[in-house]
């Protein structure tokens, strides 16, 4: 087993778009995605209109990453490497140590953490790892509906969890963009520049170049055709699939690496998806849905590697990174937003945006803050289990030698650009990167 990693190794290179390839403002985003779900349950399920109170504004934010919510006791929770909770909170509350020990006995075990260590990052009603941007949006909506509703009359308690479901449904579901219908897309499609950042030349020459070097580039996203070409159009223009051999979109990861669907022709003229399944992928092709074992066999065919070593870039460790080790043994590079407080990371943490990624209640994201301080957190744990290696950001990948030679991750190693000295600290929010 190799210590080391280094691009120039690899055959093919696979990318996620949002988040990781095509990069948000924070800020407005969450807030937007915030909006969307919030106004619809205020006006379809008669939730009080300060649901929709805005998402900075609110000085109980609890938020971080890294955080389990446990469908049980309705709480996120935060876990050292261990599986002991250290820290929980209920809606915007924190809860008290004590608490904690009645919710999860004396020895505050977390009796989901075998199945989230061993890959399994959700069970729909049961817990979920809450561990990207997208995320982001959905835990702080969560919260606020489980405050409301516990404070209901018996006779009149809310549906969190249905209501819940059918809000992200209605806000993300495939026809929304083209059909009108959620404010989510409509406001992207109004404003793209108010959400998204322009893709720096650095990165576009980057790609050229490992396409240059005889890299298999591929796109594999889970937003849909229509959406993934408005983001792409704008990040990239709209010569944005001369950059990649194969785009996939519609992927509905982690389905893509967990179950076996057949891949669809996408049109790219009307930027539609067709009934008719591609039983032979070609190269500069566009399709929808699949499987990652197909692909896998037409990535080593293109770059001609009976063994061909494949890298994925992904922001979701539950959607990406997880899978992409754990069903194909890919190597996996975790774009962390984190990371931006890191000294030398390009493109610094916002104050909001600090706000929004960094918790005082939870404390640091990748350190335990019990006992002496020297256990990793449970997403560390996690992080270092299944990623290669985790970075700022794909532009800063992008700035440095194709075969440049990074440390794996483990024991403190692997966090580019340096140790992450600033998210191994406790109140980071107090501290200046």
């Amino acid at each position: 087993f190799c210590t080391m990693f280094s691009l120039k190794e690899c055959d093919a290179i696979g990318f996620d778009m949002d988040h990781t390839l095509c990069r948000y403002v924070l800020s407005t985003q969450i807030e937007l995605g915030h909006q969307a779900l919030a106004q619809y349950l205020v006006k379809e399920k008669k939730y009080p209109k300060r649901l929709a109170d805005p998402v900075l504004d609110d000085p109980n934010l609890v938020y971080c990453g890294g955080l389990l919510f446990d469908g049980q006791h309705k709480a996120l929770v935060k876990m050292d490497e261990n599986g002991k909770v250290e820290k929980a909170a209920f809606g915007t509350e924190m809860i008290s140590d004590s608490e904690i020990s009645k919710l999860y006995s004396s020895d505050m075990y977390c009796s989901h953490y075998s199945k989230v260590l061993s890959g399994t990052l959700s069970e729909k009603g049961v817990y979920h790892l809450h561990d990207n941007n997208f995320d982001m949006t959905l835990t702080v909506l969560l919260s606020r509906m489980m405050e409301i509703a516990e404070k209901q009359n018996n006779e009149t308690k809310l549906n969190v969890f249905a209501d819940f479901y059918e809000g992200i449904s209605h806000a993300w579901d495939a026809a929304s963009f083209s059909g009108g219908n959620s404010m989510f897309f409509e406001e992207l499609k109004s404003n793209p520049g108010k959400y998204l950042h322009k893709c720096p030349d650095v990165v576009k020459t980057w790609l050229k170049a490992l396409k240059a070097e005889g890299k298999v580039l591929f796109l594999l996203t889970s937003s849909h055709c229509d959406f993934a070409k408005h983001v792409m159009d704008y990040c990239f223009e709209d010569d944005w699939r001369s950059y990649f051999d194969v785009v996939i979109s519609k992927a509905k990861k982690p389905r893509f690496f967990n179950e076996q669907f057949p891949f669809k022709v996408v049109d790219p003229d009307h930027v539609c998806e067709l009934a008719t399944e591609a039983l032979e992928l070609e190269l500069n092709g566009w399709y929808s849905e699949g499987s990652s074992h197909v692909l896998h066999e037409h990535l080593k065919k293109w770059s001609g590697k009976e063994s061909a070593k494949v890298v994925y870039f992904g922001d979701s460790v539950k959607s990406d990174i997880v899978p992409a080790k754990q069903k194909c043994d890919w190597e996996a590079v975790y774009i962390m937003d984190a990371l931006r407080a890191e000294k030398g990371a390009l493109n610094p943490l916002s104050g909001h945006e600090k706000s929004l990624l960094f918790s005082e209640g939870f404390g640091p994201l990748l350190k335990s803050t019990n006992g002496t301080g020297t256990c990793n957190s449970f997403f560390c744990k996690l992080i270092e289990k299944y990623a290669t290696i985790a970075m700022p950001s794909v532009e800063y990948m992008a700035s440095l030698p194709i075969d440049f030679q990074y440390s794996r991750l483990g024991n403190g190693n692997g966090y580019y650009p340096g140790k992450p000295n600033n998210i191994l600290k406790q109140n980071y929010r107090l501290q200046e990167s």
